[in-house]
């Protein structure tokens, strides 16, 4: 595969504008006035009583949520086993919408919150929250999150890191093979079904400092360096931001970072510690694969589209929160990722319309549907709903399709 494009000069010298940093921040360093909704009311169907509540909140798992004329205040729960380090931190994704943040713990067997342990709403003059906190107590925590005036609307991800014995039990440790990448070559169906299968595995959480991850990290790290010090000179690796989530004992995805615009690298591998694929996020994408010769029908197989990588890659699925739902295709759904899904699957089988569907829905805008005997992947980014893999009896066929919307 010929690399495309070019490294942006001087990419490491560039001021990075994502949705954090580039946010407003008049109203949070001025008064804002009062705050709206503080205390919530008795009875009210959303209210710190009532919140939308987002299941288990796990550490290096962002949830995704929006705040709606319905959906005001958003809650998560986590269990901390001990003494532990947490931070706790709202990124919005949408201009002028400041979050405030409530901490709450519970003691075994009450079923009160209680008043907030904790509360934030301008970190550091800026309009994102965050509450940074040494747990000393075991015990059940609850964060609710709402914005500053209840008129307020728009995305916001909550970020959850723990560091510390208290965060989780200490996970078996991957044991990497001596070979690492053992030959280059595009995607096939045997790389995209292999792909799907470490990426569809439950993400474990690992405490900080753990060395469950050491050698798949060090192997990540070790190309990095080598690959960009070719493009921009020599780097260390204490300048370097890297990122490991484990895929139960399947993999793990990893990404790599130094703080610029363009030099993050997603690599994922599998449980050898062997590099399935990585790609780099520049400006003209480049990709590299490693796998053998595909079996089945690779007719639909994308080897040269650079979203359509980068798609099944960000395709995690978001911890246990998880709905479930099902129909039939004649009875249509208002699941935008579910409808690009049955609209493929029907034009491609053939279907009556009588056929039944089910659908694993996550907070993280990823979709499995099942139709059929048929597996179609669906995820959500800045195109709008992108259709990336169908899987059926044990062979995957990876492809992309944005829908219309």
């Amino acid at each position: 595969m010929m690399r495309r494009g070019f490294w942006a000069a001087g990419v490491l010298g560039l001021i990075t504008c994502g949705a954090v940093a580039c946010a407003p921040v008049e109203d949070a360093e001025g008064d804002k006035g009062a705050e709206e909704g503080e205390l919530g009311l008795e009875g009210k169907s959303d209210s710190f009583r009532s919140p939308t509540e987002h299941g288990i909140l796990t550490p290096g798992v962002p949830s995704t949520v929006r705040v709606t004329e319905d959906q005001v205040f958003h809650a998560w729960t986590f269990s901390i086993e001990g003494d532990a380090t947490i931070s706790l931190r709202t990124q919005q994704l949408a201009d002028n919408l400041d979050t405030v943040m409530y901490l709450y713990r519970r003691d075994e067997g009450e079923t009160s919150w209680g008043r907030y342990i904790a509360k934030n709403d301008d970190r550091q003059k800026n309009l994102w929250s965050q509450i940074d906190e040494d747990v000393t107590e075991a015990g059940e925590y609850r964060v609710i999150v709402k914005p500053f005036k209840s008129a307020m609307r728009g995305n916001f991800t909550m970020e959850f890191s723990c560091d510390g014995l208290g965060c989780a039990p200490e996970p078996q440790a991957f044991e990497c093979k001596e070979s690492d990448i053992a030959g280059r070559s595009g995607v096939n169906d045997t790389c995209a079904h292999n792909a799907l299968a470490i990426l569809s595995s439950p993400i474990v959480p690992v405490p900080t400092g753990s060395d469950a991850m050491k050698c798949i990290s060090d192997r990540a790290s070790d190309h990095y360096v080598s690959w960009m010090g070719e493009l921009v000179g020599e780097v260390e690796e204490g300048d370097l931001n890297v990122s490991t989530t484990r895929l139960g004992d399947a993999g793990a995805r990893v990404t790599i970072d130094m703080g610029g615009d363009e030099d993050e690298f997603t690599y994922l591998f599998d449980a050898d510690g062997q590099m399935l694929v990585w790609f780099h996020s520049e400006q003209s994408p480049y990709w590299e694969w490693s796998c053998g010769e595909g079996t089945g029908d690779t007719s639909q197989v994308l080897d040269d589209d650079d979203n359509c990588t980068y798609h099944l890659l960000q395709s995690l699925p978001a911890g246990p929160n998880v709905r479930t739902v099902g129909a039939t295709l004649s009875d249509g759904t208002e699941e935008p990722a579910v409808a690009l899904a049955i609209e493929t699957a029907i034009d491609e089988l053939s279907l009556t319309g009588d056929e039944e569907w089910s659908a694993e829905i996550t907070d993280s805008g990823t979709a499995r549907v099942e139709i059929v005997g048929y597996t179609y992947t669906v995820v959500e980014d800045w195109t709008g709903w992108t259709l990336i893999a169908r899987t059926v009896r044990g062979e995957s066929t990876f492809y992309c399709k944005v829908s219309d919307d």
